[in-house]
Parts: C-alpha cells; structure tokens; sequence
C-alpha cells in the first residue's frame, strides 16, 4: 500500500471522512497512514462461472498462469494477427516479455508466424481452441472481443484531469478545446476490436470540441456497457 502523506507528520487520515468514529483501527491500513475500521470479510465471494465469455481470461489464467501468456492467448483469440510491439502495447506488458512469449507458443505448433518485410506477425487457429468456449452460442461470437482497456482508463484519467482544471476551465473555449484534443489521443483505441470511429481525432473548435468530447466518451461508455447481442444506448455509434 502506497504510504499516505499524512503518515510523515505522524497523524493518519480517516481513509471515509464520512463515516465518522469506527471503533478499533485496522492496522494494515494504519501501516499506510490511513484510519479505518477492521477489514471483516463476509465469506460472499465465489468462484468465477467459467461458462461465461466475460471470464474467458480467468480461464486462461488457470490453463497458463499469470504471466503475460494468459494474456497473449486472448488477445489472438480476438484477433486474426498482431506483431509483438502491437500485442504489448494492448495488453500492458514489455515487448521483450511477450517476445518471448509468443516464440515460445509457436514452438507448440499451436501458434503460426508469418514474416511481413521486418516484422514477425503471429496468429492462431480460433478452431483448434474452441473447446475453450463452454458458453452458448446465443451469447455472442466464439470467443469475446478484446477490450483495451488500459488505454480507455489512460483517456478517462486525462478526461477527469481536464474537467477539474480551475485554471483551464477559466480559458478561452477555444484555448480548452486546443488543450483537450492535445491530451485525449484517441488514435491509442485503434487496431483494437472496437468500431474505427472511436479512435477518430475530433476537429471541431470552441465549445462544440468539448461537447464532442464529452459524446465521444458517453458512446464509448454506452458501447462498453451494451451486452453480445444489444445495441449500444446511443444510436450514433454503430457496433
């Protein structure tokens, strides 16, 4: 746990100011500075359905471990082909460590390569892993899209960071709109399984820049929300 500031001058912070006196502290949280009742645990927790598609990582997790190979794996069950650089950039790993991981994968025979000018680009036959997808057809493809969702959370920290700006929000429109389209890269949403138009730069100025902005993300939250067979909430943005 990240040590709180507070914690230097010795005088921990109420981790929910809200909740008012708690009783005993629980020390692992005092340990980072940070005041709050003991931690009990309701015994709720299950195992995860492996006949869902959303879970189809933890499946793989199980099979191959928690290094970047579980990762790999369904990132080209979503794909038709993706060179290292491409895949480590998605899933959040070193290139060197999915280098690896890839030329080790196709030493089974379960995972080709194909050399384009300089780089290696690997693949796999979705048909000889289907025995992976225990879920009824009815709930969508084979195996689920992957999501990037590293890069979404990247976007969404830059959008939380530019709505609390005092100082940008006292600019101009147009200042803020030059601002906002600096900061929100869009293009880091392509190559990924989602519609094209997400990963569009948005040319618009002024005041209509960040109300296109501001649609931008709710289709994107809208289009992430929907389910395998559902249209999106907003019809703006094809699936």
């Amino acid at each position: 746990m990240e040590k709180s500031s507070v914690e230097v001058s010795g005088s921990p912070a109420p981790l929910f100011p809200e909740d008012g006196h708690f009783g005993t502290a629980d020390q692992d949280f005092l340990a980072g500075g940070w005041l709050r009742g003991p931690v009990r645990y309701r015994g709720l927790s299950v195992a995860p359905r492996m006949d869902h598609p959303g879970n189809l990582l933890l499946k793989l997790r199980a099979l191959f471990g928690r290094q970047s190979r579980a990762e790999v794996m369904a990132w080209l069950l979503a794909h038709e082909a993706g060179h290292p650089a491409e895949i480590a950039r998605q899933i959040g790993y070193f290139r060197r460590s999915v280098q690896i991981t890839l030329n080790e994968l196709e030493r089974s025979g379960h995972v080709r390569s194909l050399r384009k000018g300089r780089e290696k680009h690997f693949s796999l036959l979705a048909d000889e892993w289907r025995f992976l997808a225990t879920w009824p057809m009815s709930q969508g493809p084979t195996f689920p899209a992957w999501v990037p969702w590293s890069e979404i959370f990247r976007l969404l920290e830059q959008l939380n960071a530019l709505l609390n700006d005092v100082h940008l929000s006292a600019s101009s429109p147009e200042l803020q709109a030059i601002e906002w389209r600096r900061r929100l890269d869009y293009t880091l949403l392509g190559n990924s399984t989602l519609p094209v138009l997400f990963s569009l730069p948005i040319n618009a100025r002024g005041d209509e820049a960040l109300m296109a902005h501001c649609d931008r993300f709710r289709q994107l939250l809208d289009h992430l929300g929907a389910g395998p067979n559902e249209e999106p909430a907003s019809s703006a943005m094809p699936r």
